[in-house]
């Protein structure tokens, strides 16, 4: 794994957009997409992924929606709201009964659209009541027994990859959450050793 991340250049001293775009579009984006594809392969009979046709990609990054025009890490409070813009924006030209409803930050695609000032506002009253975020997406107690299964089904390539003993121990020495995002250390590997299954029959 750490070749791996060698090869990306993402060893820089300090953070930059060159290694952010790295990170985001060549190693999560890798394995979660393909989690996606997948998961709609499964149920469509011809899958579109926008996000890896040429033409959107250069649509996108010579735009302001770009993460290289991005401004999130600024101090200055307005540059720091644009981050979801492109995707409040999608909502609300295709489908605004949707604008109305929150986010798992309780913030609507038409607060983020909306009146900066009254934006930050609600911000300010969220984060004072201390409301965390709900997980938009959660697994149930069947999610453990399929766990241990796929981690016990693991190809011995994958070992080039990822480091199996050490996940297998994790896994078994942990209590676990529920949420989605926590599950990605583990479900990036078995997506991948299912995804290669799958294709090389």
């Amino acid at each position: 794994m750490i070749s791996i991340l060698h090869s990306l250049n993402l060893h820089h001293q300090t953070f930059n957009k060159i290694v952010e775009f790295n990170l985001v579009h060549n190693f999560i984006g890798c394995t979660h997409d393909i989690q996606d594809i997948n998961l709609f392969m499964n149920h469509c009979k011809y899958v579109i992924a926008p996000f890896m046709d040429v033409d959107v990609m250069e649509a996108l990054f010579s735009s302001a929606f770009s993460l290289f025009s991005n401004t999130r890490h600024t101090k200055n409070p307005f540059k720091r709201l644009s981050g979801g813009r492109l995707q409040c924006s999608l909502i609300q030209k295709y489908s605004p009964t949707l604008a109305e409803i929150p986010f798992a930050n309780l913030y609507t695609p038409r607060d983020v659209l909306g009146n900066q000032i009254a934006y930050i506002l609600k911000r300010i009253y969220l984060q004072t009541l201390r409301v965390k975020s709900k997980p938009t997406f959660s697994y149930g107690d069947w999610f453990l027994p399929f766990m241990d299964s796929e981690i016990n089904d693991l190809k011995t390539y994958l070992h080039g990859i990822y480091d199996l003993e050490l996940m297998r121990n994790d896994f078994d020495q942990n209590s676990h959450m529920t949420h989605e995002g926590y599950w990605h250390k583990y479900t990036n590997p078995i997506m991948l050793n299912l995804y290669t299954k799958r294709f090389n029959q």
